[in-house]
Parts: structure tokens; sequence; C-alpha cells
């Protein structure tokens, strides 16, 4: 149920969530699990397609860009909660990390 929220950035929607998941222990991890594949799908997009002779400086203001946004989200919706900067850093480092098979 909550993939609709995290793919359509509902803010509204995912506070309400996140508050009644939060006291419950262990609830918050298939939120957890889809806020960051998200972001790691949205960091991909972010990267795809870059070319040229600027491509690293593309690729480093495109993923400073997809981390901003996303920080901001967890500050707003999340209440900046750790486990959500953690899911944040680990997706940001799947696109980093990420190769394109040969």
């Amino acid at each position: 149920e909550c993939k609709p929220m995290v793919s359509g950035e509902r803010r509204g929607d995912l506070a309400n969530l996140y508050r009644l998941l939060k006291p419950i222990s262990g609830a918050q991890q298939v939120l957890l699990e889809e806020v960051q594949a998200h972001i790691k799908q949205a960091g991909m997009e972010a990267i795809a397609g870059i070319k040229g002779e600027n491509m690293h400086i593309d690729f480093v203001e495109n993923m400073l860009k997809v981390h901003k946004k996303y920080k901001d989200l967890i500050q707003d919706v999340f209440q900046g909660d750790q486990a959500f900067i953690g899911a944040l850093d680990r997706a940001c480092t799947a696109v980093i990390n990420h190769r394109q098979p040969k």
C-alpha cells in the first residue's frame, strides 16, 4: 500500500503513515525499503544518458540534486529519522557504484 505513496512522493500521506508505524517495532521496514528503492531509481534516472566531456561534472551535480531533494523529503516527512537517512545513503551508494553490464 505504501508503494504508490512513495512513488508519488505524497508527503502528507507518507508523514501520516510514518507516524502510525513509528511506535510499532519493525513496522517501518517495508516503508524504508520502498523509500530506498525509489531514491535509487531516481538516482539511476538522473545519471542515465550522461555523455560528453563534462560527464563527470554532470554526474556529480545530478547526484547532489537527488541527494538534496530526498534529504529534504526525509527531514520533512520522516522527521530526519536516521533509518531513512541510512536508506538515502545506501541508495546513493548503489547508484554511484553501479556498473553497466558489458
